[in-house]
């Protein structure tokens, strides 16, 4: 007589096994959804401060917030949503330095953390960028004028999961119980302007002495810094000093201008009347 040991799983105990994946499952799932989230967060956190760095870095080089994000890399979220750009409307296509030496020194954008445009008040704000976050809803409203002061316009901040949505630009959705999830980085005008110098240095490279305020200046010395929009006047008859019998004035604007390399330094390669400036 010959027996026959035949292996397997009875229903039963297939039935526990699967009893027991499923319970496996159930509770991995939500963990494994919840780390995804909080890794597409940290990304979009990650892009939205890059390409606020991107931002400065093209200020940094033009001296001018930009009007868009077009010469920056990062655009786009983690939710493939279009980075939200609001600059201020005072800096649009203007020199910061030239801004500066106007005196108002107002760039009409503001910020409030908290929904409180009094203590919470963030002034002279230079650019703001954001994501809409992960609800596909943006809910940073568009600036407007919240606290009666007409020097500029405010946008109300809050916190991560505070429940509100105050933009109703259609076709976005306004869902004033969404929980706020846009990621939001700004930057004011004092911080750009510790970035550059807004003083240029203008040195006498001609090959002859020149004048400057009375004051002989030799071959390879600096003649003076011009400070925003001032004028240096160089090789006057009526200058107390070796002179040359011409003069020529050289502007703020001319400086930067020639300052391709933007170190805040520049040359006068020829004698006055033409006073040709360099960047050497």
């Amino acid at each position: 007589m010959q027996f026959h040991n035949k292996s397997g799983f009875t229903l039963i105990e297939l039935s526990i096994v699967l009893v027991i994946l499923g319970l496996i499952v159930g509770t991995l799932a939500p963990l494994f959804v919840s780390l995804s989230k909080r890794n597409k967060l940290s990304d979009g956190r990650q892009i939205v401060s890059t390409a606020r760095d991107e931002i400065k870095g093209d200020i940094i080089r033009s001296r001018m917030v930009p009007a868009n994000t077009n010469n920056i890399g990062h655009t786009v979220d983690p939710w493939q949503n279009n980075l939200v750009y609001i600059p201020a409307p005072n800096l649009s296509g203007q020199d910061l330095c030239t801004w500066l030496a106007g005196g108002v020194n107002q760039t009409g954008l503001a910020v409030c953390i908290d929904g409180d445009c009094t203590a919470g008040k963030k002034t002279n704000v230079a650019f703001i960028i954001a994501s809409i976050g992960a609800n596909f809803n943006r809910q940073m409203q568009v600036p407007v004028n919240l606290d009666g002061d007409g020097t500029d316009n405010e946008v109300r901040l809050y916190s991560y999961g505070t429940e509100i949505d105050q933009y109703t630009v259609a076709p976005d959705p306004n869902r004033p119980t969404d929980q706020f999830d846009d990621i939001v980085e700004y930057v004011t005008a004092d911080e750009l302007v510790q970035l550059f110098n807004c003083s240029i240095s203008v040195s006498n490279e001609s090959g002859q002495t020149g004048c400057n305020g009375g004051a002989a200046v030799l071959d390879g010395v600096r003649l003076g810094v011009l400070e925003f929009n001032q004028l240096m006047g160089i090789g006057s008859t009526v200058d107390n000093c070796v002179t040359i019998d011409n003069s020529c004035t050289v502007s703020y604007n001319a400086a930067q201008l020639a300052d391709t390399d933007q170190d805040g330094e520049v040359r006068i390669t020829s004698t006055p009347p033409a006073c040709t400036l360099a960047d050497l």
